[in-house]
Parts: structure tokens; C-alpha cells; sequence
């Protein structure tokens, strides 16, 4: 337990750390049979199958971690004491168990995104159980609700804004030295799920297409030790970097890009287009895909052809003449949809 000025933190310590190898063998075997619906059996067999789904979602969820049921049973035993209890991210062992019994006080902030756990059997009773739910964009939300049984399900759209010493930092922060003159952006965690082999494998072949020897592509993030890249002369793999690092390096970069497949908001375009950068996305995302169907400033591709398209029409004359307008105009857009006031209202609202 600590203080972080007038906040109490109480942190719990797990039961069992996640083992890779165990909790992978049970997936690869249990998820085929959660995603069944068995609606060709009798309705007997399909209660004990039903019956054996839910017992399998738990060993599931108990071995995927965090396990930590003295975090459940305080709450529990200390429910009085809370007005409201919210809970991050739908699809950890905390929030399934911890709604147990406690709906009524329950705020879920998903941070949902199109994946196979998301249409495990249980799951649409979970969202329709608790008291509100706070998304973080118009896509999540179309996401819960073609959930069975949940399309009219109320979700409010929260989110969440870029700090304050960002806002301060934004309009004259510092171009970045010891950096390529042209460079295209990445920075978040470097995993197989954000796409970044796909980006890679797209950008050589712009390159090998174009001729282009200027065009750099920078990736910096905490970097899993089991992703493989390509190793290229234009391909710059860089650690993790400060606040104000970050900073510069969106600062200096021709654009940011975001190959992910699976977002319920980025953070980082949005920061890109406060400080007026354009970006280019992975239409396969809808959270994404919606960023491009808004602003001209947002560019998706689907393949290597589009994603040579976005590049070519940021390098054009038509995107130069127009680029002052729309980047004001997105940067607006951020300010005003995801702004920390609007966003605590909501938050408040949910008491």
C-alpha cells in the first residue's frame, strides 16, 4: 500500500506468473471449442457442453493472468466502502472475477478489439451485466453491440487525451538530431500484433518500386524478443524513448504510422495530429479505418499498392497546398472529442 499524493494505492501480488508454454498449449486446444456453439445438439448434450465451456473460459482466463484473488475477495468484503468500481480492460482474470457479484458498482472501460476471446460464449452476458460501460471510440462500440443480444446496450465514449506537458511541448518543441532527414514513424510497443512486419515487408518493396534512397522508417518501443524483422539499411530499430524523445521524434518525422490490427483508440495518432502531422494507418482496422474516413490527413492501405498511394499523396502538390487546413482542422478534432474535460464528465456521469 502507498500514497500518491491524496490517492491510496493498494497493489496485490499474483498467486502463479503466466507461463507461456502452459498457457499456450491450453489455448491452442481450449479456444476451438469455446467458439463453438453446439445449436445442432439436444438440449440436453448442449447444457453439459455449455457446462464444460464455461469451465474451460476459466481455466482459460485463471492461466492467461493476472491471477490475483486477493484483489477479488477485497473488493468483495470492502464493496461498502466504494461508490463506484472501475475496471480496465474486459479481458483480464481481475474484471471477468471481479464484476462477479458486484455488477451494480461496476464501470468497464473494455479497450475492446475484434479477437477471439471476444466471442467466447460468456462474454455478451459479461458486458450486458454491468452498470455502464465507457468505450473509447465510435468503433468499439459498434464492436459491442454485434455482440448477440447486445445492439441496444448503452456505451459511453470516453477514451483518453494526451498529457498536459504534451499540450505545453507541442507548437515549438525541437526537431530531433542524429536522425534522417525524411522518416516515417512507429512508436508503441514492437509486437507481432501491431503489424510491423507487414509495414516493413510494405516499405522495402516502396523503396526497391520507387527508387527512393531519402525515406527512412523508424520504430522505437519496447521490443518482444520473439519479433523478427527485416534487416534493412532504411530501417531504423530503436529502444524505448522518454516523453521528450517521443516528442521529437514526431516533431521531425514526414509521418506517423500505425500498421496495428487491433486498436480500440491510438494514442498515438492522435498526438500525431496535434502537432500537425499527417499519419497512415491499417484500414483492416475499423478504430483506425474510422480515423481515415474523417480526415484527409489520415491515410489507409490495405496492401502495398495503397500504402505506396498514402506516401505518394503526402509527397504531392495537391496534399501540400491543402496540408495547412486539414491538419488544423484534425488537430481540432482531437482537442475538442478528446479532451480530458469532455472526457472526466463522462466519467462523472457514471457515478
Amino acid at each position: 500500500e502507498e500514497l500518491s499524493g491524496r490517492i491510496r494505492i493498494r497493489r496485490y501480488r499474483v498467486s502463479f506468473p503466466r507461463s507461456r508454454i502452459l498457457f499456450g498449449l491450453v489455448h491452442r486446444l481450449v479456444t476451438p471449442f469455446l467458439l463453438r456453439s453446439f445449436s445442432f445438439c439436444p438440449l440436453w448434450l448442449r447444457k453439459i457442453l455449455r457446462y464444460g465451456q464455461s469451465r474451460a473460459e476459466w481455466l482459460w482466463l485463471i492461466l492467461q493472468g493476472p491471477y490475483v484473488p486477493s484483489l477479488i475477495r477485497d473488493l468483495h468484503l470492502n464493496q461498502h466502502l466504494y461508490r463506484k468500481i472501475y475496471f480496465f480492460t474486459w479481458l483480464y482474470y481481475p474484471s471477468r472475477a471481479g464484476i462477479l457479484g458486484l455488477e451494480h458498482k461496476s464501470v468497464l472501460i473494455p479497450t475492446a478489439h475484434d479477437e477471439k476471446p471476444f466471442w467466447f460464449p460468456s462474454v455478451p452476458d459479461f458486458f450486458k451485466s454491468v452498470s455502464a460501460i465507457l468505450v473509447n471510440s465510435p468503433a468499439e462500440k459498434r464492436l459491442i453491440r454485434s455482440l448477440p443480444g447486445c445492439q441496444q446496450l448503452l456505451c459511453r465514449q470516453a477514451g483518453v487525451g494526451p498529457g498536459e506537458a504534451f499540450l505545453q511541448q507541442a507548437d515549438d518543441f525541437p526537431s530531433p538530431e542524429h536522425l534522417p532527414e525524411k522518416y516515417l514513424c512507429f512508436l508503441g510497443r514492437l509486437t507481432g500484433g501491431k503489424g510491423l512486419h507487414t509495414l516493413c515487408e510494405y516499405f522495402i518493396r516502396y523503396l526497391e518500386s520507387s527508387g527512393e534512397d531519402e525515406l527512412f522508417l523508424v520504430l522505437a518501443g519496447f521490443r518482444d524478443k520473439n519479433l523478427k524483422l527485416p534487416v534493412h539499411s532504411h530501417i531504423l530499430v530503436m529502444p524505448p524513448v522518454s516523453e521528450s524523445e517521443k516528442l521529437s521524434l514526431l516533431r521531425g518525422c514526414l509521418a506517423v504510422v500505425n500498421p496495428s490490427h487491433y486498436e480500440s483508440l491510438s494514442l498515438l495518432i492522435m498526438e500525431a495530429l496535434l502537432l500537425r502531422k499527417p499519419a497512415i494507418v491499417n484500414g483492416a482496422n475499423p478504430v483506425l479505418a474510422d480515423y481515415a474516413k474523417q480526415h484527409r490527413s489520415v491515410q489507409s492501405f490495405h496492401d502495398p499498392d495503397s500504402f505506396q498511394d498514402s506516401l505518394q499523396f503526402f509527397r504531392s502538390a495537391e496534399w501540400l497546398d491543402q496540408s495547412e487546413h486539414l491538419l488544423t482542422l484534425a488537430r481540432k478534432w482531437v482537442l475538442s472529442e478528446y479532451s480530458w474535460d469532455k472526457i472526466l464528465n463522462v466519467f462523472d456521469e457514471s457515478l
